[in-house]
């Protein structure tokens, strides 16, 4: 269906005469993310409707957007495969929260465990987006260690499993360990000749 879509608004952008092939091309890869991205979303929103989670997917919506925004982290190259570990965060992160309840060890020793992992890898760029200036992926790793560090102490004080599993999600997106599982290039950066 996207690609029947996507083929008929193509074929609309030549008919108009406005553009070059370039710009549609551009055009066509906009409109293909949105449209990722909207059924994706719709998808994962009915399926927590269903597990009577909404609550839980809207916070994690918002909570993980805010941390990987700074941290990126990786992106699978198919379809298939991304729509199977976003349902990792989308659907079995806020249905996990609803229901399991961590010990303050556990909670210490995987925030102790994630703080770690986003000194060594955060921020994780991908080969459609290296991060290039060592000034901004310096920025980049301090917010996501501020951002982390805050979400510590509500998980903390007010008892947080979804944060918690926020960021162990996230950790485990940023590690090289998943670039190389989906064998994926890791750390991009260095193919620009830069050392750190």
């Amino acid at each position: 269906m996207r690609k029947k879509i996507l083929s008929s608004f193509e074929n609309w952008l030549k008919k108009s005469g406005n553009y070059n092939n370039v710009k549609i091309e551009e055009i066509i890869y906009g409109v293909e993310a949105i449209y990722v991205l909207v059924t994706r979303t719709i998808l994962f929103l009915i399926i927590n409707i269903f597990l009577g989670t909404l609550k839980e997917f809207f916070l994690f919506l918002f909570f993980y957007s805010i941390i990987r925004s700074f941290s990126y982290g990786f992106h699978a190259k198919s379809s298939f495969v991304c729509i199977i570990l976003s349902s990792f965060g989308f659907v079995l992160v806020p249905y996990l929260s609803k229901f399991v309840v961590f010990s303050l060890e556990f909670k210490i020793f995987f925030l102790i465990i994630s703080l770690i992992s986003f000194i060594l890898w955060s921020p994780a760029d991908t080969e459609n987006k290296p991060i290039v200036s060592k000034a901004l992926r310096l920025k980049l790793k301090i917010a996501s260690i501020i951002v982390l560090l805050l979400y510590s102490i509500i998980i903390i004080k007010f008892d947080s499993s979804l944060l918690l599993l926020i960021l162990i999600l996230q950790s485990i997106f940023i590690s090289p360990i998943m670039y190389y599982l989906f064998n994926t290039k890791y750390r991009n950066y260095l193919s620009y000749g830069l050392n750190n």
